[in-house]
């Protein structure tokens, strides 16, 4: 306890020793609630997500990884995040160890390591941070008034998982994590996939964990309903299967043969079974994973959600982007964070100097400084906020389905 320091023969209202006894008595209090506050919280288990009261204030921790030359590749893309963390008073981790060192995989492998590293390590805080957003360390935040907190409450109340919904497939490149138990298990299950060939590394093992997951929730919906017929997932996307039959049944990982129609038949095989599955783009939603859809296919009469998302490949200057990618995936003006900018970062950020993020540059001033590389802003988007771009392959079904059945492309 704290020694007590009283002068002698100091009385109050002629009453000393009354006083003594109330100085000791609070001088006591206030070691107790300072040793509560100071000792490190014991590991226990988190409250489950459906329990967590929506109301109550919640942290946020930001968390990117980037290891060797990496580092100083995307020093402007991580100076940006961190700056944007400060803004916004959210935890900033960069994580920068090696550990392919562990898994000897690529570094695509790094955040399944550290992740459940970090979520752990903040459970011995007093207030850990009740979600963790992991962002890939290239990708940059464009518009930085929004809110992480714009996507964690407006999602149900038992995800513990955030996924960016694509119409063509999940890049794992920026998620939510909600602190708790369910959340180490789900990062344990797609880490375990590093022990399979992949397609495409942590990619590809994310889109077969979804798919176990669906299958499970059908197979728990059948015993519900006393054996109703629901479709189960038989491994028909795993590498082994989905290449067996074709030129890159030998070769298929991107990491040591870069086989894009390897990539394209996975994203189409993770596609359909997600549907046959009852998970279709737009209405996905698994056992404690949440899909935030952006709803950008130019169809009449659907409300586009603000913000659309959190993960968004760079569509301005990357014509290979807009010709592969679903316009659910391409940035647009307004958008929270590009992802894919690679050489075109400094364009990306040239309107804004990520030292002073605290004051963004408008919208019209991004244009500008993105129009230096074509395709041009409006050659990509309409005033509706539509992709118009003719090489994308949504916009080219479309337009073909505009010629046979003679329908507006708004319609559709």
């Amino acid at each position: 306890m704290l020694p007590v320091f009283v002068r002698k023969n100091v009385r109050v209202g002629g009453r000393g020793r009354p006083a003594f006894i109330l100085l000791l008595i609070l001088s006591s209090l206030t070691v107790l609630v300072l040793r509560a506050r100071t000792r490190p919280s014991v590991e226990q288990p988190r409250p489950a997500s459906s329990t967590v009261d929506a109301r109550a204030a919640t942290t946020i921790a930001m968390v990117t990884g980037a290891t060797g030359d990496f580092v100083e590749q995307f020093a402007r893309q991580i100076s940006n995040k961190q700056c944007y963390a400060e803004r916004h008073g959210y935890e900033f981790i960069m994580d920068v160890v090696d550990w392919s060192r562990v898994h000897h995989q690529s570094g695509y492998w790094n955040r399944l390591w550290f992740l459940p590293k970090h979520l752990m390590a903040s459970r011995q805080r007093a207030v850990p941070p009740a979600w963790f957003f992991y962002i890939d360390a290239d990708a940059m935040i464009l518009n930085t008034s929004i809110r992480l907190e714009e996507f964690t409450r407006h999602v149900p109340a038992d995800a513990d998982i955030i996924l960016h919904d694509g119409g063509f497939y999940i890049n794992s490149g920026a998620l939510f994590v909600r602190n708790t138990n369910w959340s180490l298990w789900f990062l344990q299950q797609w880490q375990r996939q590093v022990r399979q060939p992949q397609t495409l590394a942590d990619q590809s093992a994310l889109w077969e964990v979804l798919l176990h997951l669906a299958s499970a929730d059908n197979e728990a919906e059948a015993r519900r309903t006393d054996g109703a017929a629901m479709p189960r997932y038989g491994g028909a996307c795993r590498p082994e299967v989905l290449h067996r039959d074709t030129p890159d049944a030998q070769c298929f990982t991107w990491d040591t043969c870069r086989c894009k129609r390897c990539l394209r038949r996975a994203e189409l095989c993770w596609r359909r079974e997600m549907t046959r599955l009852g998970h279709p783009y737009g209405r996905r939603r698994l056992h404690k994973v949440a899909f935030w859809t952006p709803y950008t296919d130019g169809k009449v009469g659907v409300r586009e959600q603000h913000p659309r998302g959190f993960n968004f490949y760079a569509s301005m200057g990357h014509a290979g982007n807009l010709q592969r990618c679903h316009p659910a995936q391409l940035w647009r003006e307004g958008d929270f964070v590009v992802q894919d900018a690679k050489g075109l970062a400094h364009h990306y950020a040239s309107w804004w100097d990520v030292q002073q993020c605290a004051h963004p540059g408008d919208g019209a001033a991004l244009r500008r400084a993105l129009d230096v590389r074509r395709p041009y802003y409006r050659e990509v988007w309409n005033e509706a906020g539509q992709l118009v771009w003719p090489g994308n392959v949504v916009v080219q079904q479309q337009q073909q389905q505009q010629q046979q059945h003679g329908v507006r492309l708004a319609d559709m």
